[in-house]
């Protein structure tokens, strides 16, 4: 930005002209409406109904008084992050061959809850080994490694748990699938991140099958925090594009 007169800056070149001249790819948004990971639970927010529904069940709600930094271990739970891993490898987009999910990044909220989803997949999909899914972090020292492992279309590395190293500045074309596990609160970073999928590439799945789109799957009400409504699409069977 150089000498800019009321906050318009002297050049702009858009994600959407991007598009319309051919030079990135769309994405499409999968939406999980998962308001309480970001707000909490609170009584006084509740609605007559869901109070209801807690004392039919048992419960009492006015002792459900969580903050957002408490749903890690009282909602965000295992069962959830399940959920989250699932719904990738069903209904991400899929390599050439239809056998796999293809290339995808799972943004996690930290190191723990990274480990956390790693251990998951291992157990949910053991068929691969322990080596299709890997987490990157600044405290694994084969951070830089896996980082090549992950860019190298051969490699087996297929789904990487990011904190923060795969956020920005990484460039994989082959990358199909983001994956939302945790709120952001910069505008600017959550479309660094979105721009992970955008990349060209080209005989992907297979000669003259080239990337078309990409899929972000949203589960932390980022989309709806920063106003972006891109039209949604609710779960369904996973395609391939090969």
């Amino acid at each position: 930005l150089f000498d800019c007169e009321n906050g318009v800056p002297t050049f702009h070149y858009s994600y959407q002209r991007a598009l319309e001249e051919s030079h990135l790819v769309p994405f499409e948004p999968y939406t999980y409406q998962t308001k309480f990971q970001r707000r909490g639970i609170k009584y006084d927010e509740m609605t007559e109904e869901q109070r209801e529904q807690l004392e039919v069940q048992g419960e009492n709600p006015r002792l459900f008084q969580y903050q957002p930094k408490d749903l890690d271990s009282s909602i965000f739970n295992k069962d959830t992050n399940r959920h989250v891993l699932r719904n990738l490898m069903e209904n991400g987009i899929r390599d050439s061959a239809n056998q796999t999910v293809g290339k995808s990044i799972i943004f996690s909220r930290s190191h723990k809850h990274a480990m956390l989803l790693r251990r998951l997949f291992d157990e949910l999909y053991p068929q691969y080994g322990g080596r299709f899914c890997q987490v990157v972090d600044h405290y694994d020292p084969r951070a830089e490694q896996l980082i090549d492992d992950f860019k190298d279309p051969t490699n087996i590395l297929t789904v990487a748990i990011s904190v923060d190293m795969l956020d920005t500045g990484i460039d994989v074309p082959e990358v199909v699938n983001l994956v939302f596990a945790k709120p952001l609160l910069s505008k600017v970073k959550f479309w660094q991140m979105i721009g992970r999928g955008t990349r060209l590439c080209v005989d992907l799945f297979g000669p003259d099958e080239n990337k078309q789109d990409f899929r972000v799957f949203d589960f932390c009400f980022n989309f709806e925090f920063f106003r972006e409504h891109p039209q949604g699409v609710e779960g369904r069977g996973s395609v391939s594009l090969g």
